[in-house]
């Protein structure tokens, strides 16, 4: 069940063996989800203001609607197969043990990115990112899985 509190800032929704999100919209102070480990297959009617989702283990196969003010998003352990429509403003992903082949064109605003256990044969282009720091984790953290 969800608090009453409409002015709440966080919410943890894990562990609940959710099939469906819930309606969300109306925390419009809710800046910090969790909503990992349940079987969610799409993610509707997520908050507007909201900063920091962890959406970790689920059966996610995309990731759309995400709120323009997110900036650490958490979505391993799903069934991505591409991250389109990022918003741009994001500063932290961690996108490792999905299906993902390739990248679209990374937020520019991007400092951490893990993308470890995927189905990568290219390193993102991180030539424009502004942060050094970005290129230097993603050679840390690149594994490319072919099988």
């Amino acid at each position: 069940e969800l608090p009453k509190d409409l002015d709440i800032t966080e919410i943890n929704l894990s562990y609940k063996d959710l099939k469906k999100c819930y309606d969300l919209t109306r925390y419009t102070k809710l800046v910090e989800l969790n909503i990992s480990f349940n079987k969610l297959t799409h993610l509707d009617n997520l908050p507007p203001n909201l900063e920091k989702l962890d959406c970790n283990y689920n059966k996610l196969t995309t990731l759309d609607n995400l709120s323009l003010k997110l900036q650490i998003l958490y979505c391993r352990g799903n069934q991505l197969t591409t991250l389109d429509n990022l918003p741009f403003g994001l500063k932290e992903l961690y996108c490792g043990y999905n299906e993902l082949t390739e990248f679209p064109k990374l937020p520019t605003s991007l400092d951490v990115l893990y993308c470890y256990n995927n189905k990568l044969t290219v390193l993102p282009d991180v030539k424009y990112a502004p942060s050094q720091n970005l290129a230097n984790i993603l050679l840390l953290e690149f594994i490319s899985k072919t099988e």
